[in-house]
């Protein structure tokens, strides 16, 4: 009788205990479970606030772009963003396979004279179809001779009005189009 008893006593135990290691289990997976739920959850806003600060500082280097792209006391673009222009332009033409179709060139580049510039750029195939034009403040008969001999269309001295410049391309372009150049 003891021993049933013993053996009763042990069942009993046994299942009380297997009840016990159940119940923990369940307690265990639902804490998981509200574990992965609140990750999930502060995952999900991370990545908004992310996306949102992305948005900003996109947004702010687009302004800083502009700013350092622009002359502060005047307002209009800088010599930064003409190099990025015609560097963009530059690989544009590389990338069709097509030339420029003006180039605008000053003999008094800083560092550089714009006659080599010329040179240059005919060595590397740009200038076949394009037009070039000298606006420099050199204005002696030599230096205009030089220029047109090297191939440019036309030699402009400073000081010179835009309008007068820009109807100058426009002729010069329709002449080139027109085959006459």
């Amino acid at each position: 009788a003891t021993h049933i008893g013993s053996s009763l006593e042990v069942v009993l135990l046994s299942f009380a205990l297997a009840e016990r290691i159940n119940a923990e289990r369940r307690l265990r997976f639902e804490a998981q479970a509200q574990a992965l739920k609140t990750t999930q959850r502060m995952n999900e806003e991370l990545e908004g606030r992310v996306h949102e600060r992305t948005r900003e500082l996109e947004a702010l280097t687009l302004r800083l772009r502009e700013l350092s792209n622009t002359d502060a006391l005047t307002g209009l673009h800088n010599r930064r963003f003409l190099d990025n222009q015609l560097r963009e332009e530059w690989e544009r033409c590389r990338r069709y396979k097509r030339c420029l179709a003006v180039i605008l060139l000053d003999i008094a580049l800083p560092g550089l004279d714009g006659r080599d510039v010329l040179v240059r750029l005919k060595e590397a195939g740009v200038v076949d179809d394009a037009v070039v034009i000298f606006a420099t403040a050199r204005d002696s008969q030599l230096d205009r001779l030089a220029g047109l001999e090297l191939g440019a269309a036309d030699y402009e001295t400073k000081p010179f009005h835009l309008e007068t410049l820009f109807q100058k391309i426009r002729n010069l372009l329709e002449k080139k189009h027109l085959g006459e150049i």
